[in-house]
Formats: C-alpha cells, sequence, structure tokens
C-alpha cells in the first residue's frame, strides 16, 4: 500500500509539473504588460517583499496606523490585474470594514518576476497567509481569504490546506495520548522502585502460603465455615483490587472523551472565514463553455469543487447572474458542496464578470461579518510599521535570466556549433575532392590560386589615382 501511495503521488507530481509547463498558460493567466504600478507608488510600509530572496510583492494597508484593526482580510485579485489594478477596491475594504488588508502578487504580474502556473499562483497565496500568522501574529480566527475569480483557486486550496494540516496536528495529539494511557505491566515495573517491587513479592508469597492454609482447612470443616472463608478472601481482594478497578475506569473514560473528539469536531485554531467572488468549479469547465471541444487539449486545474469539501469555515459566495465567463451555476454548485454550517450565497441580476456594484458587495459582505461574529473574538489587532522594515525594498530586485534568453542563447550556441562543424566539412570535403585530382591538375589550380593572391596583394599596395578635376582638363589638346 505504501507503495502504490508513493507511486501514486510521484505519478501527480509529475503530472503537475508537465500541467505548470504547458503552452495553454500563455492564455490562461494574461498579466498587464507593462504593470500598472511601480516601486514608487505606495507607501514605504505598504509594498512589502517577501520570501528568503525578498522577491515577491505584497501590498500590505493597515487601518488607522496598524491599530485596533478588526481583522485580517487576503485578497487574491482576478486575471488581467495586479496590485496597481486592485489598490482602490483594497483601500475600499481596509476603510469599509476597518480592517488590515493584505494583497500578493502573483509571478509573472506586475513587479513580481517569474512564470505564472497553478503551482506559483498556490505558493504566493500560501507564503501570504504564513506571513499574516507567524509574522504579523494575527489569530487565525481574525482572517479571512477574499478571492475574486482566478484568484478563487489558491484561496480556496489555502483553506483547505489549513484545515488538513489542523486535523493532522490534532490526530498526532490523539495518538501521544492514547500511547500515554497505555499502561501495561512492564510499564508499571519500570516506574515502580526496586525496594516496593520487593515489597510486593513478599506479599505475593504470604498470599500463597495463606491460600494453601484455607484449602487444608476447608477439607476438614464444614461447608459452611468453608464458604465464610471464601467470601472473607474474595472481600479482601476486591478491596485489594478496587484502586485498579478506579483507574481502569477512569483510563476507559479518557478513551471515550478522546473517541467522542471525532473528525467533524469544530478545530481550535480555525480560520475566519472564506469569501469567493465569481469562483470557478475548476478551469476546464470554463474553457468548455467558451472552446468547446478545444478544452480536451487544455489540462484541468484549480480543482475548488475538491477542496470546497475540506473547508468548514464560515464560507460567502457572491456571483453575477448574466456573467458570460463563468456561470453562476458554478457557485451554485460549489455553494451546495460546502460543508460549513454557516453559507451564504448572493447572485445579483444584471451583473456581470467585471462589473460588480458597489453596493451590492458592501451589503453582501456585511450580512456576512455579522454572521460570522459570533465566534470571531472580540480583540483587536495591531501591527508596528516599525516591524515591517526588514521586508520593505529601496530597489527591485535583481533581474534573473528568464527561461527565453536561455533558450535563445542555447539556439545561438546550437547554431555556431553547428556552422563550424558544417564549416570544417566543407573544408575536408574540398581537400578530399582536390586530393582526389591528377598531380597536373592539382599543379595548375595551385597556380592560378597563387596568381589570384598576387593580384589582390598588388590592389592593396597601389594607391589610388586621384580622379581629376574640371580644372586640370587640358581643353586645348
Amino acid at each position: 500500500a505504501q507503495r502504490n501511495k508513493s507511486s501514486s503521488s510521484s505519478t501527480s507530481s509529475m503530472q503537475q509539473f508537465w500541467v505548470d509547463r504547458d503552452f495553454t498558460n500563455w492564455f490562461l493567466f494574461p498579466a498587464p504588460n507593462p504593470p500598472t504600478y511601480t516601486l514608487d507608488c505606495f507607501d514605504p510600509p505598504e509594498l512589502l517583499w517577501l520570501g528568503p530572496q525578498r522577491d515577491a510583492p505584497c501590498l500590505l494597508l493597515l487601518n488607522e496606523n496598524g491599530r485596533n484593526a478588526r481583522c485580517v482580510i487576503i485578497y487574491c485579485h482576478g486575471n488581467a490585474e495586479d496590485l496597481g489594478v486592485a489598490d482602490p477596491f483594497l483601500r475600499w475594504l481596509c476603510v469599509q470594514f476597518d480592517a488590515h488588508v493584505l494583497c500578493p502578487e502573483y509571478p509573472g504580474y506586475g513587479l513580481y518576476r517569474g512564470r505564472p502556473c497553478e503551482t506559483s499562483l498556490n505558493a504566493a497565496v500560501q507564503q501570504c497567509l504564513d506571513f499574516a500568522i507567524d509574522t504579523l501574529k494575527a489569530p487565525p480566527e481574525l482572517v479571512f481569504l477574499f478571492g475574486r475569480s482566478i484568484g478563487s483557486g489558491p484561496t480556496t486550496l489555502a483553506a483547505a490546506e489549513h484545515e488538513r494540516a489542523q486535523r493532522r496536528a490534532r490526530a498526532a495529539r490523539r495518538r501521544e495520548r492514547r500511547s500515554r494511557h497505555n499502561i501495561t505491566p512492564s510499564t508499571v515495573d519500570a516506574c515502580l522502585p526496586s525496594s516496593l517491587l520487593a515489597k510486593f513479592d513478599e506479599i505475593g508469597a504470604s498470599c500463597i502460603s495463606s491460600s494453601t492454609v484455607v484449602e487444608s482447612s476447608m477439607r476438614n470443616s464444614d461447608r459452611s465455615q468453608s464458604t465464610s472463608v471464601l467470601d472473607s478472601m474474595h472481600h479482601s481482594d476486591n478491596i485489594a483490587k478496587a484502586p485498579d478497578a478506579s483507574n481502569s475506569s477512569a483510563a476507559n473514560n479518557n478513551d471515550e472523551e478522546e473517541e467522542e473528539e471525532h473528525d467533524d469536531a469544530p478545530l481550535p485554531h480555525r480560520l475566519g472565514g472564506l469569501i469567493l467572488q465569481s469562483p470557478f468549479l475548476s478551469i476546464k469547465p470554463i474553457v468548455q463553455t467558451i472552446a468547446g471541444k478545444a478544452s480536451a487539449l487544455v489540462a484541468d486545474r484549480f480543482m475548488n469543487s475538491e477542496n470546497i469539501k475540506d473547508v468548514h469555515i464560515p464560507t460567502l459566495v457572491m456571483h453575477g447572474e448574466v456573467d458570460r465567463l463563468i456561470p453562476y451555476l458554478h457557485a451554485k454548485e460549489l455553494i451546495d458542496m460546502s460543508p460549513s454550517e454557516t453559507k451564504l450565497l448572493h447572485v445579483f441580476p444584471d451583473t456581470d464578470h467585471n462589473l460588480f456594484h458597489t453596493a451590492d458587495v458592501f451589503a453582501s459582505l456585511s450580512a456576512f461579518f455579522e454572521r460570522v461574529a459570533c465566534r470571531t473574538p472580540t480583540a483587536r489587532l495591531s501591527i508596528s510599521p516599525l516591524s515591517l522594515r526588514p521586508y520593505v525594498r529601496t530597489e527591485l530586485p535583481p533581474v534573473p535570466p528568464s527561461a527565453i534568453q536561455s533558450v535563445r542563447a542555447g539556439m545561438t550556441r546550437t547554431w555556431s556549433m553547428s556552422s563550424s562543424l558544417v564549416g570544417s566539412l566543407f573544408q575536408r570535403s574540398r581537400s578530399t575532392s582536390t586530393s582526389s585530382l591528377p598531380p597536373a591538375a592539382q599543379q595548375q589550380q595551385q597556380d592560378q590560386q597563387k596568381q589570384q593572391q598576387q593580384v589582390q596583394q598588388q590592389q592593396v599596395q597601389q594607391p589610388p589615382k586621384p580622379q581629376q578635376t574640371i580644372e586640370e582638363i587640358d581643353f586645348e589638346a
């Protein structure tokens, strides 16, 4: 089974490797070119650079200089957008809902150099979520994930992976508690001192001798007398075994309590909620509605229909009824697949994919935050702008050699090598062809080459004749 599991994981990783390098990524991830923002468009604490090499831009908008924010909203923008296009909406979220707003940039978008694909987008969003929880010290209950259009894919996956990690941690704690309660005679002997064990051995020997005396008395005494002695012995044994029975019952109660903590129980460190705007089931159904049978050439990506099944946090889905790119039926199916107890679906009439009215979005978000206000803590989140200085850059990161440049360099090297090889083969063929001529013909060819060389040298050595002007011409002659 482990071999089959490892082989299936390697197969899936190989499939993902080729999917990330598929030619369809060129039109699935259209980025604004040129970017709509520069390094100087934002204040220094706002544009942060994440990652070990500080090459992943991320926009952080603090509410009231980072004091007393209600929550943290991680917003993942849609396709054909970057941080510059999403900036007005992010500032609106920050002011209207009293929140700190984080927005990660996708590789290949804006100032983030890289190749856009499913894996790179998922890694960028997961990196931003880890930054909010680990670096900014935001409680998970105050973190809300907000994904729009293509951003709903990595957002749903990040929410599902967070819950899966919490379930794995809870299962590990459960196994540790069970191993702690698993008491055997060997573990008891290891915990007791040797002097106490010797005392127990003496008591056991005395009990054995007393039992032999009782048996002999039973043979020589009345039946009633024997039953009274046996009753007294059983009574003493029950008294001696009473503490062990109480300990075993306590252990059984603990096991029952652990069994009651089943997988559907609420996790202690869940995220605040998931917000999806114009989401989709996966990429392939969208391509199928646009291109028809040509969708067979596109590998499926961003499996929201599978990841939503592991998301138990409060979920809000907003969609336009006249959306021509992603039909609103995707939103209905996603909300039906969600196992969350608190889930809302808002389908706005006369709303297209990119034309949402601000009043409708504000009403939906306000109703959602009121529904989940009972389960979020009343504590406020404060972030000091001084703590963000290590993530600020004054200049752009160095440009790494892109894949296209490396391919061009490789083609140039291949062309030079092939041309030199062809030239050497041509010279060798000429030498072999001349060697096949008779000696007289070879001598004649060498003489002709020498004459041509002498003529070329004379032309180089002789200075050019000066051209005669009109004044130098002898008209009388």
